[in-house]
């Protein structure tokens, strides 16, 4: 049972049709879940709405990138069930009046320069103490807490420690460059503390880094959180790096409810995120497995 604290609910997925949506957020608050997560994208005209990916694709009705569409065309986007894109601001709204008092938001915010409007909404509700930011771009938390962010900060990144020397080489290579696939961007450590500002809005980023700029570990260890990386770079090493800076260990992504059991009866992890955590929620092997 001890394991079920450490359940990141990601993009909602599991308790609804639609991940991100308003139905799986407002059964997500109902839930037991710890911790909910959801993804913000910002229009060409600076609302924010809930959703991952930097261009609306099916299931919704309407196609294009955020960045480039203003909102009142996002308002009329709708999915098969009739819903519409959830705006942040009624997202925030809806976890102020649903959540449990015990319960986090985990807010990964995908687009650069939007910090004081997403602190804004979440002041106008009051639970700034409940929410967890997560960004790729360590600028963007930077930017939280220079605003004002009471919440824990957390860095996702692709840590390389793993890889060894073919990590470090990478790191090496990387750490002056901001390298585009289309509408991912890969960068370097000297980036810091900016991003390119033609790749700030509208683009998926991953930081590629061993060990954090001193600064950086000290801001994520002072906020309360950490770093959160894929399963597959977990290793000893990571693990005892994390420890030795004070930083948090968050870990994504699992399927099943085995998988999470594996990631999260490691005492050096601290959150897993889950594709199905109402299967997490319900099921008797964690309920065995803490027995």
């Amino acid at each position: 049972m001890a394991e079920r604290r450490k359940l990141v609910s990601h993009r909602l997925r599991g308790f609804g049709r639609y991940e991100n949506s308003r139905s799986s957020l407002e059964r997500a608050c109902a839930s037991s879940a710890p911790y909910l997560e959801i993804d913000t994208r910002v229009t060409a005209d600076g609302h924010i709405f809930v959703y991952h990916n930097p261009r609306a694709s099916a299931p919704l009705s309407a196609r294009g990138y955020f960045a480039e569409t203003p909102g009142r065309v996002v308002r009329r986007a709708h999915y098969p069930s009739g819903e519409a894109v959830l705006e942040f601001e009624h997202a925030v709204e809806i976890f102020s009046r649903r959540g449990s008092a015990a319960q986090r938001l985990c807010v990964d915010m995908k687009d650069f320069g939007f910090e004081r409007e997403h602190l804004a909404i979440v002041d106008r509700f009051g639970v700034g103490d409940r929410i967890c930011w997560i960004s790729w771009l360590p600028r963007s938390l930077q930017r939280l807490r220079a605003f004002g962010a009471s919440g824990p900060l957390i860095l996702a990144h692709c840590n390389l420690i793993r890889l060894a020397t073919l990590g470090r080489w990478i790191e090496s290579a990387c750490a002056r460059r901001a390298i585009q696939l289309s509408h991912v961007v890969l960068f370097g450590a000297a980036h810091e503390r900016a991003i390119p500002l033609a790749f700030a809005h509208g683009f998926q980023h991953g930081l590629l880094a061993s060990r954090l700029p001193s600064s950086l570990e000290r801001l994520l260890a002072d906020s309360g959180g950490g770093v959160c990386v894929n399963r597959l770079l977990l290793s000893e090493q990571l693990l005892r790096y994390c420890r030795a800076a004070g930083l948090q260990l968050w870990v994504f992504r699992v399927r099943t409810v085995a998988a999470f059991q594996r990631y999260a009866s490691l005492d050096a992890v601290d959150v897993v995120f889950s594709d199905d955590a109402p299967a997490v929620l319900s099921s008797s092997f964690i309920a065995r497995g803490n027995s």
